[in-house]
């Protein structure tokens, strides 16, 4: 049981932990073999246009890899 992966460590800080051992596992083997999908929620205040779009843009590294952009 305990820590399985700190998910997006330069944004949000999210982590995955796991009650047991077992699911620690499983958990463990998912990641490893790329079948965990992290999709992401905006919150926006004021007025706000319904309009959808999806953003397939890289992340990638500051220059001074202190965070991602």
């Amino acid at each position: 049981a305990g820590l399985v992966q700190r998910l997006d460590y330069y944004t949000s800080g999210a982590m995955i932990a796991a009650k047991s051992q077992t699911t620690w596992r499983k958990l463990r083997e998912s990641l490893f073999q790329e079948e965990i999908e992290k999709s992401y929620l905006a919150l926006v205040e004021g007025e706000f246009e319904p309009v959808s779009a999806t953003i397939h843009w890289p992340l990638r590294q500051s220059r001074d890899g202190t965070k991602m952009e």
